[in-house]
């Protein structure tokens, strides 16, 4: 059992299979808020539809990513917070909530988007997602809204993650990115 003890999150550390989903789903997110942005400018021409596929089937697999790191991450212990003063406490322990939330509200969205427009949602050619809901147009443009308003809402809490780890790291000097980055 110690031999394996590395792969799960200790009291104070994050194990590898926190590690690895953490920075394999921040590098597919962030991919795909760009991925997202760039096809919105696109017009409606093959190269459109064939991204407009990868991102759907992408979005399941960040979907099913989701529901396995929140599942993890409740059967494991969360390495204590360093000292902080109070108000970072809170945003610390506020901010993790909120980007599961949102994390979860993209795809979602996204599935109940094309499928109300009438679309299916082929996963790579693996599987077709199942219907969810039925078409209907005016369910289709409230979860296009959903979609964009939450993508906006992700990238500011993406760049706001990334601005709080920077600075714990190069200005609190605690290594706090450090112990998303490696073990002891």
């Amino acid at each position: 059992m110690e031999k394996h003890k590395h792969w799960r999150n200790s009291p104070d550390q994050w194990g590898l299979i926190s590690r690895i989903l953490h920075w394999v789903m921040a590098i597919i997110v962030i991919g795909m808020l760009g991925c997202g942005l760039y096809i919105d400018n696109l017009p409606d021409e093959p190269i459109k539809f064939l991204l407009i596929n990868l991102h759907k089937g992408t979005g399941v697999v960040v979907l099913g990513l989701l529901v396995f790191r929140l599942l993890w991450r409740l059967s494991q212990p969360v390495p204590s917070l360093l000292q902080l003063p109070q108000p970072h406490l809170f945003l610390a322990k506020a901010s993790v909530p909120v980007l599961y939330l949102v994390l979860f509200i993209m795809p979602i969205s996204g599935i109940i988007m094309s499928q109300s427009f009438g679309y299916s949602i082929n996963v790579y050619g693996w599987f077709t997602f199942p219907e969810i809901v039925s078409k209907n147009p005016a369910v289709g443009k409230l979860a296009a809204a959903t979609h964009q308003i939450a993508g906006w809402l992700l990238i500011g809490l993406i760049g706001l993650h990334i601005a709080a780890a920077l600075y714990h790291q190069f200005f609190r000097k605690d290594y706090l990115l450090t112990r998303m980055w490696r073990s002891k």
